[in-house]
C-alpha cells in the first residue's frame, strides 16, 4: 500500500521511500495509520536487508529486520539524506536478485504421517499434566471471555515445552510472531517447515539468511516445536470442551480486499469488540471488512491465554491459525 497519496500525508509533506533512503541513522515513518516512527540502525546488501529500530508506541526499542523491497512500506521527510549512486546501485540489485518466490506444495503423505505424530504427542501432553499440573482451568469461558493469558495454561506451556527442551525457542518464536511476523527470517522458517510437514503448503519469498536453519533453529528442532506446539492447544481445548473455537478477523486496505493470502499463519481474535475497534481504524483507509467463523481446533497453534508475549503490547485476546487454503474467510 502506498499511503503517501493520502491528504494527512500530503499536509505532512511525507512522501514514499526508496533505497536510498536506507541511511544509517535516518528517520522513516512506517505507512500504518499512526505513522510509527523508526530509524534505520542496519543495511545489509548481502542478505538483501535492512533493521529499523522502532521510536514510537508500544512496539518502541523493538528492532526489525525487512527485505529491501519492503521499504515501499514507509515514508520519509522530503530533502532526507541518500545513499550514494553505487551504494543505490547496489541494493538494488541485490534486492532484483532476492525478490524472488517458490511455492512448496503439502504432500497428502507427510500430512499423514504428522497428524499421527500430534495425536501421540497429544496423549503424552495430555498425561503429562494430569500428572505435573493438576487444576488447571478447564471451562470454556476461560479462553471465550477473557482478554489476558492465563498464569496456569501459562506455567503449563512453560514446563512443556521445558520438558522437550523447546522453551527457548517457543518464547522467541512468540515475541518474534508478537511485534512483526515479517521480520526476519524465523517465522519463514516456521513456514517453511510447516510445507515439509505437509500442515500448509509454502508460498513465498526464497531465504535471504543462510544461517536460518542453523543452530538451534534446524528443520529438526522447528519440527518438534510446531508438533508439539499444535498437540498442546488440541490439549488444550479439549480440556476446555470446545470442538470448535469462535474467532473474528479484521482486514482493510487502500486498494481492494483479496481473497486470503497464504501467510502460513493467520491472527485472529476471539473478541468481537477487539475486531469491531480494528474495523473502525480501518475507515480510515478505502476499504475494510470483518469476518467470524467457526475454526476447527486444529489449526490452533497459539493463543494469548497461554502465550503471554501475545498480550504483552496490546490485549487482543489474539489467536494464531495455520493458513488453510480450503477455509471460506480465513
Amino acid at each position: 500500500m502506498r499511503y503517501a497519496q493520502h491528504n494527512d500525508d500530503i499536509s505532512k509533506g511525507l512522501i514514499p521511500c526508496e533505497l536510498a533512503h536506507l541511511v544509517i541513522g535516518a528517520t522513516l515513518y512506517l505507512g500504518d495509520p499512526r505513522r510509527t516512527p523508526v530509524r534505520v540502525s542496519k543495511c545489509d546488501p548481502n542478505t538483501a536487508s535492512f533493521s529499523v529500530t522502532i521510536c514510537g508506541f508500544e512496539d518502541r526499542g523493538a528492532e526489525w529486520n525487512l527485505p529491501l523491497w519492503d521499504i515501499s512500506k514507509f515514508l520519509v521527510v522530503p530533502g532526507s539524506p541518500c545513499l550514494a549512486q553505487s551504494e543505490q546501485r547496489a541494493l538494488a540489485k541485490n534486492s532484483a536478485a532476492m525478490n524472488r518466490c517458490f511455492h512448496i506444495p503439502a504432500d497428502e503423505t507427510l500430512l499423514e504421517k504428522s497428524q499421527s505424530d500430534i495425536a501421540q504427542l497429544k496423549i503424552e501432553i495430555d498425561d503429562w499434566l494430569h500428572r505435573n499440573c493438576v487444576g488447571l482451568p478447564e471451562h470454556p469461558e476461560v479462553l471465550l471471555e477473557n482478554m489476558v493469558p492465563d498464569e496456569q495454561w501459562s506455567t503449563a506451556l512453560e514446563k512443556i515445552m521445558d520438558y522437550n527442551d523447546l522453551a527457548q525457542m517457543d518464547r522467541d518464536f512468540a515475541m518474534n510472531f508478537a511485534s512483526n511476523p515479517s521480520a526476519g527470517e524465523v517465522v519463514k522458517g516456521h513456514r517453511i517447515v510447516l510445507a515439509d510437514l505437509g500442515l500448509c503448503p509454502y508460498k513465498g519469498h526464497v531465504l535471504r539468511d543462510p544461517r536460518t536453519f542453523e543452530g538451534d533453529w534446524s528443520k529438526p528442532r522447528r519440527r518438534r516445536h510446531i508438533l508439539t506446539r499444535l498437540a498442546f492447544m488440541r490439549v488444550l481445548l479439549s480440556r476446555l470442551r470446545l470442538p470448535e473455537v469462535p474467532l473474528y478477523r479484521t482486514i482493510y486496505s487502500n486498494d481492494r480486499l483479496d481473497e486470503p493470502r497464504n501467510t502460513g499463519f493467520v491472527s485472529a481474535t476471539l473478541s468481537q469488540d477487539v475486531a469491531m475497534a480494528m474495523l473502525e481504524a480501518g475507515k480510515k483507509t478505502r476499504v475494510a471488512a470483518m469476518y467470524w467463523q467457526q475454526v476447527a481446533p486444529d489449526r490452533l497453534f497459539m493463543s494469548f491465554l497461554e502465550t503471554p508475549a501475545l498480550s504483552s503490547h496490546y490485549q487482543e485476546a489474539e489467536a494464531v491459525l495455520l493458513f488453510s487454503p480450503s477455509e471460506p474467510a480465513f
